[in-house]
């Protein structure tokens, strides 16, 4: 019978000796496990072992909350072997260097040699290495389940993840490890601690006094759930070691009062009241989701949910790391910064739009092995620490934050930057880590204690103009934009590139500015030390790119302005031997040029968009490069022969609608392509390029589904597509003017309605391709259009502020439901009887209301650039009188799309403020904010066939879909 830990952590401290020998029987095993891994020591482990037994006798009064005994108990456990190691000064070798191939011969020589008769021993060290063969998190579950003696079930309380995911990680590490994992799994678990272990430990405590309770503050706030981040921190062994001395201080048993121990266990928000604050936060703001909803989104190594079906395991990466409340993710997300190699160069981290996808790399894998979520807003940046164990990431939302490189754990927050962090870089040690943001400064940060150590800032002030022509101009005063970073490989300096068109070098440790780059006539956008750190390497948005000396800073004339484009360089990088430099344009091409010569070497083309990073592995065989067109390439470095694309990302979504049959949902984008996907799998079918020459404004199936309809931003037109073979059946010409920004099909399908910024509404014969009606009035342009469900109303919604019905037989005004803002989108309820409209809203903010002829657009740009909150509520009409009905309040920026659920009982509305709103259609009661959106919800849509699921797109490139049984119960 196993023991509560509750029920004898109070009997011990009645004085019950017996209940300690019973926690210690209860945990030897696990503790020894850590220590092992820590140490790499069998027997060092069992004197630790006792050792940490001995402490928690000690202090085991001072636990405030009993539950959390595990957790304590690791944290000691973990100080003891660090106290070890400081004593002893042992250099410890982590397993992830051991060569594969002398693994493989010391298992050989272990079967052929020693087979029946090996020694503990040897088959201690034979496992070892064996071990090292698999990753950290698939090491941990494989010693826990074998050597623990631990069940799944166990294993995925202890280390704070699904079930699921154990099972999932035993798989990976059993399959790994395929005729070696019979012998590990016996050999495991006939390693047997010394049969005296306990006994000595209880002979040991009768020397002991135990600590009196304090009346003071708990040693450590029990009352939050951090030591869950803390078991996992501790149990990865090795790996995982410089992790514990950075960010979780230890327990001092010393201590006369409370211990600071830096865990903050709270759901992490931006605080704009917080701007001139550098703040720290470190700990995991997504430790209490992840445990509270371990069935719907469990976080393991892979990040991964994993179906355990008998011996099969399913992964699917549309279900990794979801928000609370959704059920599938169609879509990676849009590449919106930087792309980086792990040390190892076996995983490449891509920075997206909804967080970072980490990639197996390693020659015929190419696959998604993780997704990192946590940010609110799109990674601009990221960054591997120089040991491989932990990845920074920087994010419009204006912090940045650590991971834990093979596990996912969120580690850190670094707050302190008012305005987006656009880049960042590790110095060469590790030690510290420098962020760039469009506040125009440069930040320092302790990666040991999250502080921060220093703000660089440089350059004069100067006007920003934002909007055209200038009757519509606002200025702000500011400084140049910072806009790349990079440390020399000394760590003494540190150079920083500007919109001011110079690179400042800076004393890293005085934090003075040494020097200053003169040379470029436009923008610098990249920049990167040589290897040996006498050379700074620049890209500028003058076509050039610069070398310069590091120590003179004069500029080395042997490369100059490149030749055979007209485009910026975003990205510079030398070769790991530093013989080539690496250059990304915008003209879509990487260059190659010679370090020492300046001649250019090949040139690697493929990318249809701007590429925006350039990456060497760091054997120097591979380049990998990122682009706008959300693809990543891998080159052969020395050939210049493309390896291979990794799957690719999406474009920022526009518009989402169902098929009428619900099996197929359609994505209109950014770069003009229109996308199928399966309803149910999420899994990508088509993407079809829909010939508009720009932004594909919206999508919309007809009632049969057989036909997609598409509205161009550039080119005025309506296309018609058979949904089935993507060919283009119709084309409908006569919008003159600003796109075609709304689309609807009659309830019988037999015509459409098209809105524009022309100012005009149009309906069209679908099979005739004639204009049969146009419906003019407004004074300004048309966002959204709707037919009512009888099909005998077309209602527009304008930014001339109003909403105009109109009858769709004879093209008649009927009736005017004027707002106080522009209107962006409509929706009838099923039954026709009201509609619901959504607006720009109203604020009260002083540089908006002084441009009153500002471009719409422009004008909610600049309350985006400036932060600004603004009342944006969704107002509900009777069709029949005109009359306002209520009014619901929400959200805080644009309502940009609205949607009724099948019955009519729900009202679903999309915004800027990256949320979907739910609300009862009868009552107009607020039911449910749905987040996990990083940029703007552009559309949402009810499954036509099941009422329970909504399906939000968003600027971010993802689809949600959305259980909305919980809301329909409450």
């Amino acid at each position: 019978m196993k023991h509560n830990d509750v029920e004898l952590i109070r009997h011990i401290l009645a004085g019950d000796e017996n209940a300690f020998a019973s926690l210690v029987e209860k945990y030897q095993k696990q503790v020894h496990a850590l220590a092992w891994r820590k140490i790499g020591d069998f027997h060092i482990a069992e004197e630790i072992t006792q050792d940490t037994f001995l402490k928690v006798y000690q202090k085991l009064s001072t636990l405030k909350d009993p539950n959390q005994f595990a957790g304590w108990l690791y944290v000691i456990a973990t100080n003891q072997c660090r106290a070890w190691l400081r004593k002893k000064r042992i250099e410890t070798e982590p397993l992830e260097e051991t060569d594969v191939e002398k693994i493989d011969e010391a298992y050989s020589r272990y079967v052929a040699e020693e087979q029946s008769k090996a020694t503990v021993e040897t088959q201690r060290e034979v496992v070892k290495k064996l071990l090292a063969k698999l990753k950290e998190s698939e090491r941990t579950v494989l010693t826990l389940h074998y050597f623990g003696e631990m069940t799944v079930e166990e294993i995925s309380r202890f280390l704070g993840v699904s079930t699921s995911a154990i099972k999932l990680r035993l798989h990976r590490a059993r399959q790994h490890l395929k005729k070696e994992e019979p012998m590990i799994r016996e050999a495991l678990s006939n390693f047997k601690l010394s049969s005296n272990l306990t006994e000595n430990i209880m002979q040991r405590i009768e020397h002991i006094k135990p600590t009196a309770p304090s009346g003071s503050k708990p040693l450590v706030p029990w009352t939050i759930a951090a030591s869950t981040l803390a078991v996992v921190l501790l149990m990865l062994g090795f790996g995982n070691y410089y992790y514990m001395a950075r960010f979780q201080k230890p327990y001092s048993f010393d201590a006369i009062d409370e211990m600071a121990v830096d865990i903050i266990d709270a759901p992490i928000v931006a605080n704009p009241d917080s701007k001139l604050d550098a703040r720290t936060q470190i700990g995991s703001p997504n430790v209490l989701d992840k445990h509270n909803n371990l069935n719907q989104q469990p976080n393991n190594a892979s990040g991964a949910i994993a179906e355990a079906q008998g011996d099969e395991i399913v992964e699917d990466w549309t279900k990794w790391e979801l928000p609370k409340g959704a059920k599938a993710r169609f879509g990676k997300g849009h590449i919106t910064g930087n792309i980086a190699y792990s040390p190892d160069g076996n995983r490449l981290a891509v920075a997206s739009s909804i967080g970072v996808w980490i990639y197996d790399v390693r020659p015929g894998e190419d696959k998604e092995v993780d997704l990192f979520t946590g940010h609110i807003g799109a990674v601009l940046a990221l960054a591997f620490s120089p040991d491989g164990n932990m990845i920074a990431t920087a994010s419009e939302d204006k912090t940045v934050r650590l991971w834990d490189t093979h596990i996912g754990t969120h580690l850190a927050i670094l707050e302190g930057h008012s305005r987006d962090v656009t880049s960042l870089a590790f110095s060469p040690d590790g030690a510290t880590i420098a962020t760039v943001s469009l506040d125009n400064t440069v930040r320092l940060w302790d990666t040991q204690t999250g502080k921060q150590k220093n703000i660089l800032t440089g350059g004069s002030d100067f006007t920003v103009s934002i909007g055209d022509p200038p009757d519509y101009r606002a200025t702000v005063a500011s400084t140049p934009r910072v806009t790349s970073v990079a440390f020399s490989p000394d760590e003494n300096i540190i150079a920083i590139g500007s919109e001011d068109k110079t690179v400042r070098l800076w004393d890293t440790q005085t934090g003075k500015q040494k020097n200053t780059l003169i040379g470029h006539t436009d923008t610098v956008l990249a920049l990167t030390f040589s290897p040996g750190g006498n050379t700074i390497v620049t890209g500028s948005k003058d076509n050039t790119v610069r070398l310069w000396d590091t120590n003179s800073g004069e500029y080395k004339n042997r490369l100059n302005t490149l030749k055979g484009f007209t485009d910026g360089v975003r990205s510079v990088v030398f070769s790991p031997d530093g013989n080539t430099i690496a250059t990304g344009h915008r003209n879509r091409n990487t260059h190659l040029w010679d370090a020492h010569s300046g001649q250019h070497k090949t040139t690697l083309s493929g990318h249809s968009g701007a590429v925006t990073s350039v990456v060497y592995s760091p054997d120097g065989n591979t380049i990998a490069t990122g682009s706008w067109d959300n693809k990543v390439h891998l080159w052969g470095a020395r050939t210049g022969q493309h390896k291979t694309a990794l799957k690719e990302h999406t474009w920022s979504i526009t518009s989402t609608a169902f098929s009428p049959d619900g099996k197929t949902i359609v994505t209109g984008h950014h770069d003009g392509t229109v996308q199928l996907w399966d309803a149910r799998t999420g899994q990508h079918k088509t993407t079809t390029y829909a010939g508009h020459g720009g932004d594909v404004d919206v999508v919309v199936f007809s009632p049969d589904g057989a036909t997609i309809a598409t509205g161009g931003t550039f080119d005025n037109t309506v296309r018609l597509w058979d949904a089935r073979t993507g060919k283009n059946i119709a084309t409908f010409k006569g919008h003159t003017d600003g796109g075609i920004h709304s689309v609807a099909f009659s309830p019988d399908g037999k015509t459409i309605a098209t809105g524009s910024f022309d100012n005009t509404a149009r309906m069209w014969d679908i099979h005739t391709g004639k204009n049969i009606t146009t419906f003019k009035g407004h004074t300004d342009g048309i966002y959204s259009i709707a037919f009512s469900p009888d099909g005998k109303t077309i209602a527009t919604g304008s930014i001339d502020e109003t909403v105009r019905l109109w009858d769709a037989q004879t093209g008649e005004h009927k009736t005017t439901l004027q707002h106080s803002s522009a209107v962006r989108s409509i929706a009838f309820s099923p039954d026709g009887k009201t509609i619901a409209t959504g607006s720009f809203g109203t604020n009260n903010d002083p540089v908006l209301t002084s441009i009153k002829n500002m471009d719409i657009e422009i004008k909610y740009e600049l309350v985006k650039w400036r932060d600004i909150n603004i009342d944006t509520p969704v107002q509900v009409w009777d069709v029949s009188t005109g009359k306002h009905i209520d009014t619901l309040s929400g959200h805080t920026n644009r309502i940009v799309s609205i949607a009724y659920s099948l019955d009519g009982s729900i009202i679903a509305t999309g915004s800027d403020d990256k949320t979907v709103q739910l609300w009862d259609a009868h009552t107009r009661e607020h039911i449910k904010t749905l987040t996990g959106h990083t940029e703007y919800v552009s559309t949402v849509v009810f499954s036509p066939v099941d009422e329970n699921t909504l399906a939000s797109g968003s600027n971010d490139g993802t689809i949600l879909l959305w259980d909305l049984k919980s809301s329909r119960n409450k």
